[in-house]
């Protein structure tokens, strides 16, 4: 079984690289994507030390699916039969992929399996059995290169936000699994988490509000009748979203018209950067 992974670089910092160490020698080949506005020489300096991995400088930030299609593209034409995906600021256990191997290992059929993906923290985890699920996260998975060859590639129109929630769907409607595994608990904060008015959100730039709420609607309405619970989901998201604006952060004006701009395009099935 042999196992690649990808990194997705975007203006990263450094301690990026502590966070890569964790998982680099648990894998074959690291292939590190740099959607970065410019070349940091510092950086790279440090990425060509590390060995078994490959620096691509994408030229500009082409998207999160672009990124990891690129690296899944290498890796097939590589005779790799899975590919980690990984994000900058996740770390993982050391005996991580050996976990998520012996898991491969005990299926009747493997072949029908789309991720093995690990559990985040900080975050809630029940139990230590394996455990079915909808969708997940990109960083911590295991994608059967098999099945992303069957289903194809990540929605690079996307651009960034739901990439991973749609191909996870994708792949539980072409009837391959995606299995989570409490034990494998990796670290991976999602943003930066601030508190206003007893209003806890993530601090993100306020366009990534348009991303949101424009490819969370595409999503909704392509798997509506197949899986409506994720269009439940979605529809609480936004609200929340909205009102987390109204209530706590800055940028109000701004950040409403990009929502209201997603919720426009979104309806009308516009993609693309923009």
């Amino acid at each position: 079984m042999r196992i690649a992974g990808v990194i997705v670089l975007y203006n990263s910092a450094l301690y990026c690289i502590q966070n890569i160490k964790t998982y680099l020698p648990q894998i074959d080949k690291l292939f590190i994507i740099d959607n970065s506005d410019y070349i940091d020489e510092s950086m790279v300096k440090e990425l060509t030390k590390l060995t078994g991995s490959e620096y691509i400088y994408n030229h500009g930030n082409q998207g999160i699916a672009q990124a990891l299609n690129e690296a899944a593209k290498r890796a097939i034409e590589e005779e790799y039969d899975y590919l980690l995906t990984m994000d900058d600021d996740s770390s993982a256990p050391t005996t991580m992929i050996a976990e998520m191997k012996q898991f491969i290992s005990a299926q009747i059929q493997p072949d029908r399996l789309g991720i093995i993906s690990a559990a985040h923290l900080p975050a809630t985890l029940r139990g230590n059995v394996p455990n079915r699920v909808l969708y997940t996260m990109t960083s911590g998975n295991l994608l059967n290169l098999r099945a992303y060859q069957a289903v194809g590639p990540f929605r690079d129109d996307f651009f960034i936000d739901h990439v991973d929630h749609e191909y996870s769907l994708r792949l539980n409607s072409s009837g391959y699994s995606i299995t989570e595994l409490p034990t494998v608990r990796i670290n991976h904060p999602v943003g930066e988490k601030k508190i206003k008015w007893g209003v806890t959100y993530v601090s993100r730039q306020p366009v990534r509000q348009y991303y949101m709420v424009r490819n969370g609607i595409i999503v909704a309405k392509q798997y509506f009748h197949r899986y409506p619970i994720f269009t439940y989901k979605m529809i609480k998201l936004l609200i929340k979203e909205w009102l987390k604006i109204i209530l706590a952060q800055t940028n109000r004006r701004q950040r409403m018209a990009f929502m209201m701009k997603g919720l426009s395009d979104g309806l009308s099935g516009r993609t693309g950067k923009v």
